[in-house]
């Protein structure tokens, strides 16, 4: 069947929904679903244009980014990954990828001074492989890291990793109990919706049916989503196919 929404796993889903000017609201209703949100609701984010992120190709082509500042003048990174790679959960090599210092070639100026906490939030439309036996899909760790700012000191900064497994929630659309999970289904089947659900008739979220209706789409605009749309599609594959491989090896193993 044809569907009727955009993916919001997608690049230009997910932009789309969430870091566009008028799409503020949204963005704020998602994070303050979040549990590390739960003692200090968020009410106003800036959203920094993703042209201004200064992000490796690498990353680029497995990640999807924005990045905001709240009202607390902390930072919140969102990332959408679609395949896993082992950087992510090393904080490291996470913070190497992420913009949150001083780049000579970005239009983003950070440094020690300014940071006062930072929130990285990743949506992972994939089941980390030491997770796999843990039915929970919500993760969310605090510590003060020692990073490297503008490449000379090292200061800690508060820093909090909230991280979403998608393939792990089977909520059904009648048993949403939490905002957060009226949002997580959202996510999941947006794309494959044919009816709105009691639970998301207000308007928030009225306007994400609004925002991802494919049929407002410019001609311009469905040209750019399906090119989007081909890219997820293709690291689907890539990701089912070398999980297959690697569970077929596991097996075959075992056998002998």
């Amino acid at each position: 069947m044809k569907a009727l929404y955009l993916h919001p796993f997608t690049n230009y889903g997910f932009y789309r929904l969430f870091s566009e000017e008028n799409s503020q609201s949204i963005f704020l209703d998602f994070l303050n679903s979040l549990p590390i949100f739960s003692s200090l609701a968020l009410k106003k984010i800036n959203i920094i244009p993703k042209e201004e992120l200064p992000l490796s190709a690498a990353v680029k082509s497995t990640i999807t980014h924005f990045h905001a500042i709240n009202q607390a003048n902390e930072h919140v990174i969102i990332a959408i990954q679609k395949a896993q790679l082992n950087f992510f959960k090393n904080l490291n090599g996470f913070f190497n990828d992420f913009p949150i210092w001083e780049n000579p070639d970005s239009a983003i100026q950070f440094s020690s001074e300014n940071i006062s906490h930072i929130y990285c939030i990743g949506v992972l439309d994939f089941v980390f492989s030491e997770n796999r036996v843990n039915p929970e899909y919500i993760y969310s760790q605090n510590c003060f890291p020692e990073i490297e700012v503008c490449s000379s000191s090292a200061h800690k900064i508060p820093y909090t990793f909230c991280y979403l497994e998608f393939p792990k929630f089977h909520l059904s659309a009648d048993v949403l109990n939490s905002k957060l999970d009226i949002w997580l289904y959202l996510l999941k089947h947006l794309e494959s919706m044919k009816e709105i659900p009691l639970s998301m008739q207000t308007p928030v979220f009225q306007r994400v049916f609004e925002i991802m209706d494919l049929g407002a789409l410019t001609k311009d605009e469905m040209w750019a989503y399906e090119m989007s749309l081909k890219v997820f599609r293709d690291w689907n594959n890539i990701y089912q196919s070398t999980y297959e491989n690697a569970l077929n090896q596991a097996r075959a193993s075992h056998g002998k």
